[in-house]
């Protein structure tokens, strides 16, 4: 199976990426993602509506709706501003990752209950930091941490609809569409929206 791939022009390096997800009710999910590029620079998004339904799919919307229109902010002000947006409205955990595949970095950060890990080698060699809190309820800045990369790294990002038990079920050895269906068949939660989103770092076609 082809996976999906962001090479960037002249670029060494590439992402191979995908994602998995199902919902708790079969017209909406308060689950998201988005993944935007400029020029090495790649800006991944998981966003998570409180709840389910119709009202966790639109504040999750929203938030994606306005990271695409405002994607030039850092990542501090992308929170904030995401904050701001919701105010009002039901509010969001926000996981927010840049990766530079020139000089093969990772930085990333949460608020709220998006859970993140960097595999290396078969174990894991790096997690996502989350502050609590809820955008567009309660927000308190965000702690953004960086990591080196490698070539066949792997970084998963998922919404609390996924058990971590995922953590000590992880063979980054499959594709990366395996990788992502075997979290959610095994360790989602039916009883939640819940997503899988994971990278691996390969050398450019």
């Amino acid at each position: 199976m082809t996976q999906p791939l962001i090479a960037p022009p002249g670029a060494r390096h590439a992402l191979s990426w995908s994602m998995s997800e199902s919902s708790k009710f079969a017209d909406s999910s308060g689950d998201g993602y988005m993944l935007l590029r400029d020029g090495a620079h790649i800006r991944i998004y998981v966003v998570d509506g409180m709840g389910s339904g119709a009202e966790a799919n639109a504040a999750a919307d929203t938030t994606l709706a306005h990271l695409r229109e405002e994607g030039g902010y850092d990542m501090e002000v992308a929170f904030d501003q995401v904050h701001a947006a919701l105010r009002g409205i039901r509010g969001v955990a926000l996981a927010a990752a840049q990766i530079d595949l020139e000089q093969m970095m990772l930085s990333w950060s949460a608020v709220g209950d998006i859970d993140g890990v960097l595999v290396r080698n078969g174990r894991i060699s790096g997690s996502l930091i989350q502050k609590s809190g809820t955008l567009g309820l309660i927000y308190d800045g965000i702690r953004l941490t960086s990591a080196p990369l490698r070539v066949d790294d792997v970084i998963i990002l998922t919404t609390d609809g996924i058990s971590r038990n995922y953590r000590s079920d992880l063979d980054a050895t499959h594709p990366i569409s395996d990788i992502t269906s075997g979290i959610l068949r095994h360790h989602g939660r039916p009883t939640d929206d819940r997503l899988v989103l994971g990278l691996k770092v390969v050398a450019a076609p």
